[in-house]
């Protein structure tokens, strides 16, 4: 067990939070962060505007023009990895927290990341608890199992490593701004990068519901020596928001987890069939042969076998017929000592929101 120490009040460390189109759980997320920025004058909060049309963009100027702890830039580019790249070019300071515009942190949040990243020199990442904030009455079907997908989960102990591909979520995630920070946001990934969501659920089977960045940034950290962490010193709610209390939410995001297991395992130079993936394509015909049956159960242990089998199809479908990308590069100690922004070169440079 590593020992916390005590955070020094003149810290200078960034928050960031990229959004898009959701200024009220936006309002929430920072009117939290900047209370706890109060104990910590060198801190700064970003919000990385991914290209709202609402009325975002017009709070974040009031924003800005009330605190001077308070920033805000523009990334034309949609997607969570081209904002996060955005507000790692942006960032000041050391460490860097990133925090989803739909969570709330609870009392000592900041100051529980950021004791456990000052813990030890080779502490990288830092995740947390995740409580729910429901927006609606939690369904009977929907189980512990099924709800870590939301995510929700409760960190037990203070430094439980994680280790691909279970890494903390990117909810909130704290992460030192080194050498493996400027590796993520390298050419290699903002070219084209290959993980996170496409479009929209109106879109049918041309929505890509697939994550992804927070493996990918969390594998960058370990593969170079670096420990990622779940922290039970810190905690975020997090909003479930009604869509996540459809089945149909739980069946599309475990069938996307199929297809993530065997893309990571490709970006990362795994060959895709290995001890993690085994379980999902050997299980298949198992699942296939009791599929008749499974209406018999109870209906969360039901829902939970439907979303194993679309999880074992997911990934049967990505290893015969998905793309076959070439390995992203993970090793970071040529950029050691080099700071990390900026994200972009000037013709790609988002502007600052005004």
């Amino acid at each position: 067990m590593i020992s916390a120490r005590a955070v020094p009040a003149d810290l200078n460390f960034s928050v960031a939070i990229c959004t898009l189109n959701r200024r009220a759980y936006l309002e929430r997320a920072v009117s939290a962060v900047l209370n706890q920025l109060r104990d910590f004058p060198n801190g700064r909060l970003i919000v990385i505007d991914n290209g709202s049309t609402d009325s975002t963009p017009e709070y974040l100027a009031s924003v800005k023009a009330a605190n001077r702890q308070f920033d805000a830039a523009a990334e034309p580019r949609q997607g969570l990895y081209y904002a996060r790249a955005r507000a790692i070019g942006n960032a000041a300071g050391e460490f860097l927290i990133f925090l989803d515009d739909d969570a709330v942190p609870k009392p000592g949040w900041l100051n529980g990341i950021l004791e456990t990243l000052l813990s030890a020199p080779d502490v990288g990442v830092v995740g947390c608890s995740i409580e729910p904030i429901w927006e609606g009455e939690r369904p009977e079907w929907l189980s512990d199992r099924l709800a870590r997908e939301i995510p929700i989960y409760q960190v037990e102990s203070p430094d439980s490593p994680g280790r691909f591909p279970s890494f903390p979520a990117g909810i909130s995630l704290g992460i030192r701004v080194n050498e493996c920070a400027r590796l993520y946001i390298g050419p290699e990934r903002r070219t084209e990068y290959p993980l996170g969501r496409k479009g929209t659920p109106a879109d049918g089977r041309a929505y890509q519901m697939v994550g992804g960045e927070d493996n990918d940034l969390c594998e960058i950290y370990a593969r170079n020596g670096y420990r990622v962490l779940f922290t039970n010193r810190a905690c975020v709610g997090h909003a479930v928001s009604p869509e996540r209390l459809k089945p149909e939410w739980y069946l599309r995001k475990y069938r996307s987890e199929g297809h993530l297991r065997i893309r990571l395992s490709r970006l990362t130079g795994r060959p895709p069939v290995n001890n993690d993936s085994i379980k999902m394509l050997a299980g298949l015909p198992v699942f296939a042969l009791l599929r008749p049956v499974h209406r018999l159960f109870r209906p969360a242990s039901a829902l939970l076998f439907e979303a194993y089998y679309a999880k074992c199809l997911g990934a049967w479908k990505e290893l015969l017929a998905g793309e076959r990308p070439g390995a992203l590069p993970y090793d970071a100690r040529s950029l050691k000592g080099r700071a990390p922004g900026p994200a972009a070169s000037s013709g790609d440079r988002g502007e600052a929101t005004t």
